[in-house]
């Protein structure tokens, strides 16, 4: 009950995070305030954003992903209040670059650290890393003919603001990168883990819309681009809420990564980005195509070494299913102490043997006398040795061809198949012989020595019985009249 009323009171902040969250965006658009009031407000969500994942942090104590997932959230806050400081200073915008641009790109480090953290504390399955690098590289398609090269053909006159521009987008690549392993390797089945891949795909989505904007200039302080970043921060904080949070590490299901129907689609959808490229810029310069063949070259071979993990992976499930039947086989037929054969075992041997014409067969019913004084005098551990130890000097005696099952408590059968059937009397009882002198030898266990012997009563088919039924009962018969002639 305690656990159930701390994780409801940690849904309830989530809810309520995510609420007041959504108000405080919304108020950015829709109060008719001045720029000096939007300002306040979006960095008021921004910090908000902080103030939640500090607080997950300090309840739950999800582990180092979600402290770099802090540092990297304060440092964006950081360019968040450079920027509006900076122009409440000096009554204009910030250039291009700024300082705000430096807190901005430092904070990729840590959130491209948090998102390593969280997809390797996981274990991923080498087929999801593939499936992944197939769909990243096929985005950085969309990443390099939507925001980089354009970014940087309108950036041409200042070295310093074309390489920040192409570092913006270059590192929103590396974080899709990122976020797709997160939910190929099995994120997607945590809920925070959701809010994170939710927070990271909008964050993405929106500094592609950004970057463009700016090569436009159609960019300006209160556009409405400015939902998707309000979004990143309020997922994050509502992801560091969730009580979920402690379990946040993107555990696959199984070792292997099935080709559902959405993961077919993604790597459907990224075979066809090649094509799909060059078809949409038809102004395609000759070193772009170069690229772009390189590109879809890398997916093609990313894509056979995905199908040949697919036949890996089925020869090896193939492998497991055959020890898991092979091992219930043997469950289903072999004693567990002594790892002879039960007594199903057994009969289902006879019954071959008795519809073979391959020559005669006997049966041995072997009793351990004695053995009831193991139990008492050492207890049953004791006594567990002594048949195991029986069981396997049973098994050094007989020949290859023959059968030795325990058919129960101190009681062994030995079926010897394949007899000559003029010899099948006196090989039975010369066995009989060897069994009885490999048994008599003393056995030592939890310090204490016992001698045992053992009663043998013979059976012959047909002579004795002509089923398995038969045969056991003749030679338990002819066992105690031994045991009592003894």
């Amino acid at each position: 009950m305690p656990n159930q009323i701390r994780v409801g009171a940690g849904n309830g902040a989530t809810v309520a995070y995510l609420a007041i969250g959504s108000v405080l965006s919304g108020a950015y658009f829709v109060l008719p305030a001045g720029p000096d009031l939007q300002h306040v407000l979006y960095q008021a969500i921004g910090v908000s954003a902080a103030a939640a994942i500090w607080i997950g942090n300090a309840r739950y104590r999800p582990g180092p992903a979600w402290t770099a997932m802090l540092l990297g959230t304060l440092l964006w806050v950081s360019g968040d209040a450079f920027w509006n400081a900076y122009r409440w200073v000096t009554g204009r915008e910030a250039p291009f670059p700024s300082g705000a641009d430096v807190f901005y790109l430092v904070a990729y480090l840590p959130l491209l650290l948090a998102i390593v953290l969280l997809v390797r504390g996981g274990r991923p399955r080498t087929s999801d890393l593939v499936d992944a690098s197939i769909v990243g590289l096929a985005a950085g398609l969309v990443v390099w003919f939507a925001a980089i090269a354009p970014s940087a053909a309108a950036h041409q006159s200042s070295g310093l603001a074309t390489a920040v521009t192409v570092i913006y987008p270059t590192m929103d690549y590396l974080l899709l990168i990122g976020v797709v392993q997160l939910a190929f390797v099995g994120g997607l089945r945590n809920t925070a883990l959701r809010w994170v891949t939710a927070a990271f795909a909008t964050v993405l989505v929106t500094d592609i819309i950004y970057a463009r904007m700016r090569v436009d200039a159609s960019f300006t302080a209160a556009s409405y681009v400015n939902i998707g970043y309000f979004a990143f921060y309020v997922l994050l904080g509502a992801a560091a809420l969730s009580p979920s949070v402690r379990e946040a590490v993107a555990t696959p299901k199984t070792r292997y990564g099935r080709l559902t129907l959405p993961r077919l689609a993604l790597l459907t959808a990224a075979l066809l980005s090649t094509p799909a490229t060059v078809g949409f810029n038809a102004a395609t310069r000759a070193s772009d195509l170069r690229a772009l063949a390189l590109i879809g070259a890398l997916i093609a071979l990313l894509v056979l070494l995905r199908l040949a993990l697919l036949f890996v992976e089925r020869d090896d499930l193939d492998t497991q299913r055959r020890t898991a039947q092979l091992a219930l086989t043997q469950m289903a037929y072999q004693d567990g102490l002594t790892l002879l054969a039960n007594r199903r075992a057994l009969y289902e041997a006879m019954g071959e043997a008795i519809a073979s014409d391959e020559g005669a067969t006997a049966l041995l019913f072997i009793d351990l006398d004695g053995f009831k004084r193991v139990n008492d005098e050492q207890g049953h551990l004791a006594g567990d040795v002594v048949l195991r130890e029986a069981a396997a000097r049973l098994r050094r005696t007989v020949r290859a061809e023959d059968l030795v099952a325990r058919h129960g408590g101190d009681e062994f059968v030995v079926l010897l198949r394949r007899l000559p059937a003029e010899q099948a009397t006196e090989l039975a009882e010369q066995t009989a012989d060897r069994v009885s002198s490999a048994l008599v030898d003393p056995i030592t266990t939890h310090g204490a020595t016992f001698s045992i012997s053992c009663s043998i009563g013979i059976a012959l088919h047909p002579r004795d019985g002509a089923s398995p039924d038969e045969l056991i009962r003749s030679a338990d018969e002819r066992m105690y009249q031994r045991k009592r002639a003894a």
